[in-house]
Formats: C-alpha cells, structure tokens, sequence
C-alpha cells in the first residue's frame, strides 16, 4: 500500500476467576519510548489475526485466544511522515507469565483498567481500553 504501514496486535487481558476485574497487559517500547500493546508488522500473506498472535508470542511469550467481535484500527502518521494503522483484537492470556523480546520491550505490567488508563503513552490507546473493558463486562 501507497506509504501506509500496517500491523496489528493485542489487548491483552487476563482474570484470576470468572468475576474478577480483568487485569491487561501493557508493555514498554525501547524504540518509541511508549507503553501500548504488544504489536507488529504485518507479513506478506497473513492475515490481522494471524499477525497479531504471531506479535504476541514473539513479544510477550503469551499464548492468547482471541475474543471474537472485538476489532478496533488506529490511524495515526509515524515521524518520518507514513500513516500506520494498526489492527487491535482483544484476546484473553491463560497466564500471566510474560517472557519479553527484550530487543524490542523492555518492560511490562499487568494493570487493572485505571493503573492501565494512566500507564499508556497515547490517547487512542487509552481509549482502547476503555472499549475492551465494556466490551468484556
């Protein structure tokens, strides 16, 4: 595509039981300096979904299983001048035991919806949350 980049990633959740509150997983980009998601570029011939799972297991070690009806872009221009749009899905971990790609994050946190809210460096993420976290309850 004409100067656009894409990839897609996770919003990742995990809950101790059934009715616990979700606690989600943000991560700390070296590179960009930022707490968000763990995302990627998109390979030749995969799909979002595809994408995003692969990005995850790199990035975090996680396991996830997407949750079906959830998927939110970001539309947003890069510093040296392209669009990105990145693809989010919501996905459930069945653990909490993060093993990071520690070429590219450095750290990691799993928050409840508030600690996460503050955490995340841009707006439009923040505003992610807030869609998984009613998309969940």
């Amino acid at each position: 595509m004409n100067g656009i980049e894409q990839s897609a990633g996770c919003i990742i959740f995990f809950k101790m039981e059934k009715n616990a509150k979700p606690l989600f997983l943000v991560v700390h980009d070296i590179a960009h300096k930022n707490w968000g998601f763990p995302k990627g570029h998109k390979e030749p011939g995969e799909t979002d979904k595809q994408t995003a799972l692969r990005e995850v297991k790199e990035e975090t070690g996680l396991d996830v299983e997407i949750i079906d009806g959830f998927k939110e872009m970001i539309e947003y221009k890069m510093s040296n001048g392209k669009t990105k749009q990145a693809i989010y899905f919501l996905a459930q971990a069945k653990t909490k035991n993060v093993v990071l790609q520690d070429d590219e994050l450095d750290n990691y946190a799993w928050l409840t919806f508030y600690e996460a809210i503050g955490r995340v460096t841009f707006v439009d993420t923040a505003l992610l949350i807030e869609k998984a976290r009613k998309f969940i309850s």
